[in-house]
């Protein structure tokens, strides 16, 4: 049976009758104390205080840079191309010549893409073991072409690090041209423009510099054998990741982040740790610096430059006996006229020599000025 409710009805007049009970004392205090606690309920600024805040850190700009020698983010739309690039460098190196040159044009073609340049770059870099990799002379010709080919893409700024990731190589591969003289890369990748481009340099100088920093302040065991200048460019290439590679770019702070956390923790290091400290800074940034110059030094003095200066004596020398015939001069006036051309061009020689030198004082008074290197070094 349901349920059915029971209202009983109103006695008759109690419409009329008005029901009105006394309003109860209010307590002051009381109402003061709920409003107080309704406040601090819905007070946000209370709430945040509460909460534990988490350590302040410095949010990037924009996506975190790879690096370039970084190949887990070398992605190609044909995985076929950088296939036949490593099968083909290893064909050179395992001095299989016949088998490289069959996909060596395929190769050159394939270097047109970006991807395919910084992939060369890895590859050729796992070949180099210690300073310095001799090869015979085949294997260093075809090395010296892929190199000339990957860097005549790209342009003075090397904006893909392709020339920076092939510096060290060019100072590993060599080859020997009779006894006692070994011949390197970097005399055959000279004709480039990114090498007389000195914002290239700063910023490979740079790039290098926040490396050895990083592994100063976060005491990598495994990589204590790193000095400023990198001791084989394989190792210089497996430094960024391969010895790290169970930690996250996350968690791999940059160099930007330990500065400002040394730059807020200075005033409670001990002096003496100080002084350490910034030692080897300045100690790694000056090795750096002389490692550079003599890059420079190798890469902006062409080692034919007095053959050079001679043929374009002797153009001017031919063009002088033109002229001297076409006025009926004496051969006595072409002679002379050859000296002077000859002396002038020894003078061009001298001023490309002082050319260098004034680049390579230029980057490093600069370099060291803003690092804050003391005149001690």
């Amino acid at each position: 049976q349901p349920y059915v409710q029971k209202i009983l009805k109103p006695p008759e007049g109690a419409f009329a009758r008005i029901h009105q009970p006394v309003f109860p004392h209010i307590d002051t205090e009381k109402v003061q104390k709920l409003i107080e606690e309704g406040l601090a309920k819905s007070n946000l600024q209370t709430r945040l205080l509460s909460l534990k805040p988490p350590a302040p850190r410095i949010v990037p700009m924009e996506l975190h840079m790879t690096s370039a020698m970084d190949n887990r983010h070398i992605v190609s739309n044909s995985a076929r191309r950088l296939e036949v690039l490593k099968n083909c460098i290893n064909c050179i190196f395992e001095n299989k010549i016949s088998d490289a040159r069959k996909t060596f044009p395929a190769v050159l073609r394939a270097l047109k893409s970006r991807a395919a340049r910084l992939a060369l770059c890895t590859e050729l870099a796992q070949h180099v073991v210690g300073n310095k990799a001799m090869l015979e002379h085949q294997q260093f010709d075809l090395v010296v072409r892929l190199m000339n080919c990957a860097l005549q893409d790209g342009s003075s700024m090397d904006e893909y690090g392709v020339a920076a990731a092939l510096l060290p190589l060019a100072n590993a591969f060599c080859r020997k041209l009779c006894t006692g003289v070994i011949q390197f890369a970097y005399t055959c990748i000279q004709e480039h423009a990114v090498w007389t481009n000195q914002q290239f340099w700063e910023a490979a100088f740079y790039q290098d510099v926040q490396r050895d920093i990083k592994a100063l302040y976060l005491n990598i065991s495994d990589n204590s054998h790193h000095t400023a200048s990198p001791i084989s460019p394989k190792e210089a290439k497996e430094f960024s990741w391969k010895d790290r590679k169970n930690l996250s770019r996350a968690q791999e702070p940059s160099a930007l982040e330990i500065a400002a956390e040394q730059m807020r923790i200075w005033n409670s290091i001990d002096p003496d740790k100080q002084t350490q400290l910034v030692n080897s800074e300045e100690s790694t940034l000056y090795s750096q610096a002389i490692h550079y110059a003599n890059r420079m030094v190798s890469l902006l003095v062409p080692l034919d430059i007095a053959s050079k200066s001679h043929k374009m004596d002797s153009n001017h020398l031919d063009v002088e006996r033109v002229s001297n015939i076409t006025n009926r001069s004496s051969i006595a006036e072409s002679d002379g006229s050859a000296d002077a051309e000859s002396g002038f061009e020894e003078q061009d020689s001298s001023e490309a020599g002082a050319q260098v030198v004034r680049m390579v004082s230029r980057f490093v008074d600069k370099v060291c000025t803003e690092g804050g290197v003391r005149a001690e070094h």
